[in-house]
């Protein structure tokens, strides 16, 4: 008993029934009361150390122990204390018992997690970060799907319609004077060349020298022609 109380690196406390200290080891002095001494905190309770909150946590859990005779194994509390900074620790409790097996108190260990926990926090605190920035990633890899559909979709339309009418214009036969612009539009060139005449149509006939004569002088055997008749030999 003297030797593990005596060892700084075990933090050990035995109470009686009302959850007063009986016996501390150096070890948990050192962590939660430095510069006191055993006797010093013999006869106290865990509000002369902590804060009413953990003080109270801790007096409950030892009722329940005394009351049960069931144990209580590694469990994860947070020691606060009045002007110093808080600490994680991992405390198993079990009862007390007398020589005849009957519960006259409970008795403790408690290891320091504090770096622990830090660590476990901030590793909590990246993972959170992380899952939201793959969130982000996701969001954005929607969106760019999205938009490339949009595109495509907008580049398809017009070049379908703009396929369609070229191939309508080259099965369309030329027409003399018009020029195609694509897509669908058209302008007027230079314009068709006059048809070639036989020699037949520039020279006329014995017959028609005779009409051309009496048309010059404005008589006809007949009536007067409607339409000039010797234009269509004019130069």
């Amino acid at each position: 008993m003297s030797n593990l109380l005596a060892a700084s690196g075990e933090r050990v406390y035995f109470k009686d029934l009302t959850s007063r200290f009986l016996f501390v080891s150096d070890g948990w002095i050192d962590a939660a009361t430095p510069g006191r001494t055993p006797e010093d905190l013999i006869g106290k309770t865990d509000f002369d150390v902590f804060t009413e909150a953990h003080a109270s946590a801790a007096f409950a859990d030892e009722q329940e122990i005394m009351r049960t005779g069931e144990s209580l194994v590694g469990q994860v509390e947070r020691e606060t204390f009045s002007g110093r900074p808080d600490a994680w620790v991992s405390t198993t409790k079990m009862p007390l018992r007398d020589e005849h097996g009957g519960i006259i108190g409970t008795f403790g260990i408690s290891r320091d997690i504090t770096a622990q926990i830090r660590v476990e926090r901030e590793l909590a605190l990246q993972a959170g970060e992380l899952g939201a920035q793959n969130e982000q990633l996701r969001e954005l890899d929607r969106l760019k799907d999205e938009f490339v559909a949009l595109v495509s979709h907008e580049l398809r339309t017009p070049l379908s319609v703009i396929s369609a009418e070229t191939g309508i214009a080259l099965s369309a036969p030329a027409i003399c004077g018009v020029t195609w612009n694509f897509p669908g539009s058209f302008t007027s060139t230079s314009p068709c060349p006059a048809p070639s005449m036989t020699t037949s149509e520039t020279s006329p006939s014995p017959r028609a020298a005779s009409l051309c004569a009496i048309e010059a002088s404005g008589v006809s055997s007949r009536r007067k022609m409607r339409k000039p008749f010797c234009t269509r030999f004019a130069a």
